[in-house]
């Protein structure tokens, strides 16, 4: 294996390893019953830093939203906080018992 190829196979693996990581919030979304809300200064220059200094996981917001409206249990969650699915901009969490929503306050 050539130089070049070693470092094209180290930065897909790279890559596919992150993109493992930030699944985890998002999916836990799927099945959980309930979870955190908390709200991010709406003039954080940073959507990806929350005010207590914990950092959302990189997701596609539509996905995101998505997920959250087909949860009938955490879209009703969020009615009651006062905001709704498109308010959400950020989640962490790495199973259904500790998910954490974040959204725009």
């Amino acid at each position: 294996m050539n130089r070049f190829t070693a470092l094209a196979l180290a930065a897909a693996l790279t890559v596919t390893g992150t993109s493992a990581t930030f699944a985890n919030g998002i999916d836990a979304l799927g099945s959980a019953t309930s979870v955190s809300i908390t709200t991010v200064s709406g003039a954080s220059d940073n959507i990806l830093l929350s005010s207590g200094g914990r950092v959302m996981e990189q997701v596609d917001l539509d996905t995101l939203r998505a997920r959250v409206q087909l949860n009938k249990s955490i879209a009703a969650q969020l009615e009651r906080f006062g905001v709704t699915a498109d308010d959400v901009i950020g989640v962490t969490g790495s199973d259904p018992s500790d998910v954490t929503l974040y959204v725009r306050g």
